[in-house]
């Protein structure tokens, strides 16, 4: 999980081959996976479909908070962190990124599980 943090982070600062596609659409499924071994650590009790049908559903939900503009969340959107969690621009091509995110955490939780037990 903590490499997780700084690739993701980069691939919002990345301007090399493909940068518009790493920056606006790999981070979308790192995200979900990332977010998806948080609440598998958190509770591992949590089956693997549940976790990834929560986090991708919680991730949607930000994303359609993109299409709302109120100053709080506009004052959030200014800074680097707001921007990171709650991103800026709603783009319906996102939730693709995000249904991969959930297939590739739904498999990594199965290995998770397996070498768990």
């Amino acid at each position: 999980m903590l490499i997780l943090i700084p690739i993701g982070i980069g691939t919002k600062q990345y301007h090399g081959l493909f940068g518009p596609f790493v920056r606006n659409s790999l981070g979308g499924v790192l995200y979900v996976v990332f977010f998806s071994l948080a609440l598998f650590f958190i509770s591992r009790r949590v089956r693997p479909l549940l976790n990834v049908a929560a986090v991708f559903i919680a991730t949607a939900g930000i994303e359609f908070l993109q299409l709302w503009h109120p100053p709080f969340l506009q004052w959030a959107r200014a800074r680097f962190l707001g921007r990171l969690f709650l991103g800026t621009t709603f783009m319906p091509s996102d939730f693709f990124y995000y249904a991969v995110g959930a297939i590739l955490s739904y498999g990594i939780l199965h290995l998770l599980l397996r070498y768990h037990d």
